[in-house]
């Protein structure tokens, strides 16, 4: 299966992979999946989101979506910490538009 095909199902039906519809469970199978195709799926999506900050090009690709999400309060960029269900939904929500745009970009 290719990121374009699962970015669509994970993000309508999160429980169909196991996954409760946190941030930190998103990544974490996000980046199994980026490991199951030997760093191939994901590859350029941190440096897409370190353009976007303009910097940020040495972090991971969470911590960057994270930073996005939420620019004026640092202590929800941690991928670990808890976060109201509304932030979750957030980060999740951004997460999914900057994958779209990401294989978009791959596309073209």
């Amino acid at each position: 299966m290719m990121l374009s095909e699962i970015v669509p199902l994970l993000r309508k039906y999160p429980g169909m992979f196991g996954l409760d519809n946190t941030f930190s469970s998103m990544a974490a199978f996000l980046r199994g999946f980026d490991v199951g195709t030997d760093h191939q799926a994901l590859d350029g999506f941190c440096e897409m989101l370190a353009d976007k900050i303009g910097d940020g090009a040495n972090m991971s690709w969470e911590y960057l979506v994270l930073r996005l999400a939420f620019p004026d309060n640092s202590q929800l960029w941690d991928k670990n910490r808890s976060r109201e269900n509304n932030e979750e939904g957030l980060a999740n929500d951004l997460l999914f538009d900057l994958l779209h745009e990401f294989i978009d970009s791959r596309v073209q």
